[in-house]
């Protein structure tokens, strides 16, 4: 629904349409949810706090996840641009790109949950997420979703991270450099 919010976004600037400035709030408002304290893991159960608990299992966030910090600004930049989307094709091509780049940032924390229950050997989990991060692999090629999709959808009894290969770690760091995520996108620096 987030991702609809900023296509909608996109199309009402390229319109020169006010609404734009609406979907983006939406879209933000989808991101933190209700009742949610910046910083937190615990109180809140949208995006935002999925966020940072990703970050958190990857040993790190001081304050704010920089996942959260670099799409809070991400949106205060499309909000700021709105006001000059007048159907002018370099501001349209602009708002494309920072629109790109906010659907690139939503990804980090699922893949970041991906990954780490991977490690964990969580099942369960590493299904939810594989769910919401390999669809977006078809995007980058029919390949690199065919390994994920096999290697994570594929219906196991007993999940093992011993039973992947060097062709899916092959193909999750195709899809990362697919969507511009790097290493430390994704460990931070720890």
């Amino acid at each position: 629904e987030i991702a609809h919010e900023l296509y909608n976004a996109l199309d009402y600037c390229r319109k020169g349409e006010d609404s734009a400035l609406v979907s983006l709030d939406r879209g933000m408002a989808l991101w933190l949810g209700v009742g949610q304290v910046e910083g937190s893991s615990d109180i809140g159960n949208f995006m935002y706090s999925i966020s940072e608990k990703a970050e958190e299992n990857f040993g790190g966030v001081e304050n704010e996840s920089r996942v959260n910090e670099q799409l809070i600004d991400g949106f205060v930049d499309a909000a700021e641009m709105v006001d000059s989307c007048n159907g002018d094709t370099e501001r349209n091509s602009l708002m494309t790109d920072l629109i790109s780049r906010i659907l690139r940032i939503m990804t980090i924390p699922l893949l970041q949950h991906l990954i780490y229950h991977i490690w964990e050997e969580n099942k369960e989990y590493v299904q939810l997420y594989a769910v919401a991060v390999v669809p977006q692999a078809s995007g980058c090629s029919e390949s690199i979703f065919n390994v994920m999709s096999d290697e994570l959808l594929r219906e196991q009894e007993v999940f093992s991270s011993n039973n992947l290969d060097a062709l899916f770690f092959d193909a999750v760091k195709k899809f990362q450099q697919c969507l511009r995520i790097s290493c430390e996108d994704i460990i931070g620096n720890s």
